[in-house]
């Protein structure tokens, strides 16, 4: 608990908000009752990569629409709520790993071993081991496969392989499925993440995460007014705001950025369980009565961090997180278990046969290549930037970056 407390940008003398904030938590703050050593993220995160499954085999095993889809009249489904869920967990824990980062080349570094390693096996194994299996499956024999290996698997590799995925096809393979085409649906997430990783990094640099905290505070609170007015009527906003054209950007960064301000003002934030109740209603008011994206960046995000304090699920992941590789190979799974016709034994046979083999494949990806990755965080990069640190007043006592 010091070492989380360690963290703190600096020290503030108790002022009349931190008395009714620890009026209302008894005491009792995100700061304070956040361990990071025990808590529930880690069954979360496992959590929200099954929601994504369950979400997904609706579509891809030619099922009805999904409960969460019914509920808030065809705003939202358990897939996104999932996502959305991993990037609030993701801009608290990522927001804290460059606060305590000895510079922006190791936070970046880290970030680096965390996401491309566990991605780029993915793309391997897509090409060598899904992508046949699929040809088999539709044609009965591996004749003419080696033609796959030209322009289409090519065209993939090169399209996908800096996260940004412009390709989600290999040739016409998959074609028989209810989910035509897509080999792996479940990527696209991933350079919008690693881009608020860079957004981290470069208000790090700045000082916004330490010293002037306060910026980063206004930068998340105007993209989350912009979300709020304009968040059910995108033609609009990409008339104001043209580069968000694509409105999942900015809900996605609001998400990201409402889990870092609550590590960077965790010591304001109070963890009761009156609270923990009523961000539950605001945010099945807001999915149900169409408001979600003016209260989900607020409800969602403290449920889910209540949920980590709380949770009594501590030791989920003391073997390894198991989450991202299930996120990464659940898709493919399911397609080629559609491709065999599993999903005609009915709904939960097929997603339980999913998660269970995605689930396999995670921690596959875990053992074998995310873990040993992670094992290079001992290398320690560094550039001879001391007249930045000057200029920049950057907080930190190490000279490198």
């Amino acid at each position: 608990m010091r070492a989380f407390s360690r963290n703190l940008p600096s020290k503030c003398k108790p002022d009349a908000w931190k008395a009714l904030v620890h009026a209302l938590a008894g005491g009792g703050t995100l700061g304070t009752v956040f361990n990071p050593k025990k808590n529930a993220i880690g069954f979360l995160r496992f959590f929200f990569a099954a929601m994504v499954v369950f979400s997904h085999s609706f579509p891809l095993g030619g099922f009805n629409t999904e409960p969460l889809w019914q509920f808030s009249h065809g705003r939202e489904h358990f897939g996104t709520l999932g996502v959305i869920c991993f990037f609030i967990v993701s801009g608290f824990l990522i927001t804290r790993s460059q606060v305590s980062s000895r510079s922006i080349a190791e936070y970046l570094w880290h970030r680096f071993l965390r996401i491309m390693p566990g991605f780029w096996a993915c793309l391997l194994v897509i090409v060598c081991f899904f992508a046949p299996l699929a040809y088999w499956l539709e044609r009965g024999s591996l004749d003419g496969v080696v033609g796959l290996y030209g322009s289409p698997v090519q065209a993939y590799l090169k399209a996908n392989w800096l996260l940004d995925i412009h390709l989600n096809t290999i040739g016409d393979l998959l074609q028989r499925n209810p989910f035509k085409g897509a080999i792996d649906g479940s990527l696209w997430t991933l350079g919008y993440e690693f881009r608020c990783y860079l957004c981290v990094a470069a208000l790090g640099i700045f000082g916004c995460t330490r010293r002037w905290r306060s910026f980063t505070l206004l930068f998340a609170a105007a993209m989350y007014l912009v979300y709020a007015l304009f968040g059910e009527n995108p033609t609009l906003l990409a008339k104001i705001l043209p580069r968000f054209v694509d409105i999942m950007i900015l809900k996605l960064a609001v998400y990201f950025f409402a889990g870092s301000i609550m590590f960077l003002y965790r010591e304001y934030i109070p963890i009761n369980r009156f609270l923990g109740i009523a961000a539950l209603i605001v945010t099945l008011c807001g999915l149900h009565y169409n408001v979600c994206h003016a209260t989900g960046p607020i409800g969602i995000s403290y449920l889910v961090l209540y949920a980590a304090c709380r949770l009594p699920i501590t030791a989920f992941d003391r073997q390894g997180d198991f989450s991202y590789g299930l996120y990464l190979y659940a898709f493919p799974i399911q397609q080629i278990l559609a491709l065999a016709t599993i999903n005609r034994a009915g709904f939960f046979p097929y997603f339980l046969c999913s998660l269970t083999l995605a689930t396999g494949f995670g921690m596959i990806s875990y053992f074998t290549v995310e873990k040993p990755a992670l094992k290079l965080k001992a290398y320690k990069p560094s550039l001879p930037v001391r007249r930045w640190r000057k200029l920049l007043n950057f907080p930190c006592k190490n000279a490198t970056l």
